[in-house]
């Protein structure tokens, strides 16, 4: 059990939306696309109010993971990367062979859980056609990819 938090990363729920945004406009992070993400969230109490959030679009046999997200007092505690696991375990199973992000200040925190840079060339083609893509994310924001294991 996560520090502090009651709740491991679950569906988010319709309900879950308003918290989403202000996590979202927190970080900084855009919310154009994001309804084309499955989306999970860390809550302290079971169906209390989300401190962390995560998403994962998927194109053809490769994910984005985008929109992670953890409220400031909330970080150190492991809930980003357990939201982070809940995405990598989520694209195993849809049989993805790689995962994707783009980022523009977290490639350290991203590398430490497996994630490589790679260049924006070697993105599939499917990827690149996403909004993240094609323009929600800067073109100086740096690629990051985790081969999944079978």
């Amino acid at each position: 059990m996560l520090r502090g938090v009651r709740s491991g990363p679950r569906p988010a729920r319709t309900a879950d939306l308003p918290d989403i945004v202000a996590l979202l406009e927190g970080a900084g992070l855009p919310l154009q696309g994001l309804g084309t993400a499955a989306l999970w969230v860390a809550g302290v109490e079971q169906d209390a109010e989300a401190v962390g959030v995560i998403g994962l679009e998927t194109h053809g046999d490769v994910g984005l993971l985008r929109s992670l997200a953890v409220r400031e007092e909330h970080r150190g505690a492991g809930i980003g990367r357990a939201l982070v696991e809940r995405v990598v375990s989520e694209a195993r199973q849809r049989g993805l062979r790689s995962l994707y992000l783009l980022t523009t200040d977290a490639a350290a925190y991203f590398g430490a859980q497996g994630f490589q840079p790679t260049t924006r060339a070697t993105v599939p083609e499917e990827l690149r056609a996403s909004a993240e893509f094609q323009g929600v994310c800067p073109d100086t924001a740096q690629v990051l990819v985790r081969a999944l294991d079978p």
